[in-house]
């Protein structure tokens, strides 16, 4: 089993709608938790797991949004935590806003 196979894929939220088997990814805490476990098992440097960011992210907009935010910034794995979060778990909570009002509707 390779590290890429143990990897979770992260799905943003216009994604999440698409009945992904792997929703619970969605949870920023909780996902980057996971990546972090895993990449702590490993011989690779902590200054490299926002590398990683690549291989977990589906979504070319998203890819993009992180490697000029996070990756090209050369930020640590907690700042890079915080960046994540703060940018897609809005993303995420806008979108669970948006599907209650439409049910509401």
């Amino acid at each position: 089993l390779s590290l890429h196979d143990a990897l979770p894929i992260y799905y943003p939220a216009p994604a999440s709608n698409n009945n992904h088997e792997n929703n619970i990814n969605t949870i920023c805490h909780t996902f980057l938790q996971r990546i972090k476990q895993l990449l702590s098992s490993t011989s690779i440097p902590e200054h490299e797991w926002t590398r990683v960011f690549a291989f977990i992210v589906d979504d070319i907009p998203s890819c993009d949004w992180i490697t000029k935010n996070i990756i090209d910034k050369h930020l640590s794995w907690n700042d890079a935590g915080v960046a994540f979060t703060s940018h897609f778990q809005t993303a995420d909570y806008r979108t669970g806003l948006q599907q209650v009002k439409l049910c509401n509707d």
